[in-house]
């Protein structure tokens, strides 16, 4: 008995994914067709680390290097992160 081991039924097999480098928000390596850009700190990160803060609904990335801070679950842009500090321990 014979395998057919393409892909799909078509005969089409899709082009391997290429590495393009490292996600600045996470850290893990970055393949062509996830790579984007953060619309807040220009950095290069995964299309799944894009984010918004829970605040402000800002748009950043989530990661251990991204912009968005999590402070008890929550994400927060500087912006934000700021004002809270700032009225936490103002007095």
């Amino acid at each position: 008995m014979t395998v057919n081991l393409d892909r799909f039924s078509c005969g089409y097999t899709p082009k391997p994914a290429i590495e393009v480098g490292t996600c600045n928000a996470c850290g893990d390596v970055i393949y062509d067709y996830e790579l984007t850009r953060c619309g807040a700190c220009d950095a290069i990160i995964h299309e799944r680390c894009k984010s918004k803060c829970d605040k402000c609904g800002a748009r950043g990335c989530k990661g251990e290097n991204g912009c968005l801070t999590d402070i008890d679950g929550l994400r927060f842009c500087i912006v934000c992160k700021e004002i809270d500090y700032v009225c936490k321990y103002a007095a």
